[in-house]
């Protein structure tokens, strides 16, 4: 096959040759699509641990389209708002840094919010919100021995952690070489 004559029809052969193209990159993006495992991650955009012990949502905060992981402890009815980054600044984090969460009791309406909140099993790793870049705005896991864990995407080392009525927010430290968390409930 000849892709490019010199001369006459050249237009039309750049045209076929873009076709050809555009055609061979749409089919590489339908094979890995198509090759995706079958157990794929999950998205839940609202869910409880195994024991029902926490219940967290993601919802958009602001006109800015901020995201916002908002979760429910159950026994001592605290809501935790976290926005994804560690609660200050002084030790230098790994990742955004910033009061960016807050601790309230929550109100009946409030706790409506959760209703219908799919219970997950022990060892499931599961997405919250949409896809940005191929990545979940919000990567969870809950195990028996840690308790429920999110991310706010895959870059940041911040994580919130869900365990026994207790909430830190953790973080890979530069000047601690390792990980330091502060409590905040």
């Amino acid at each position: 096959m000849v892709l490019f004559r010199e001369g006459v029809g050249m237009k039309r052969n750049r045209a076929r040759a873009r076709l050809i193209v555009v055609t061979l990159a749409g089919a590489l993006v339908a094979s890995i699509f198509l090759a995706a495992p079958a157990s794929a991650e999950p998205r839940y955009d609202r869910w409880q641990s195994p024991a029902g012990a926490v219940k967290c949502r993601m919802y958009v905060n602001g006109s800015m389209g901020q995201y916002t992981l908002a979760c429910l402890i159950v026994a001592s009815n605290k809501l935790v708002k976290w926005g994804g980054s560690f609660p200050d600044c002084s030790v230098n984090t790994y990742g955004p840094c910033g009061h960016d969460y807050s601790v309230s009791r929550a109100s009946s309406s409030q706790r409506a919010q959760f209703s219908g909140a799919r219970r997950v099993s022990y060892g499931q790793v599961f997405g919250m919100g949409p896809k940005y870049h191929g990545y979940f705005r919000v990567d969870c896991q809950v195990k028996s021995s840690t308790g429920s864990t999110c991310q706010f995407g895959p870059d940041d080392p911040v994580w919130i952690n869900f365990r026994s009525g207790r909430v830190k927010i953790c973080a890979a430290s530069a000047v601690y070489s390792g990980v330091v968390c502060r409590r905040i409930v």
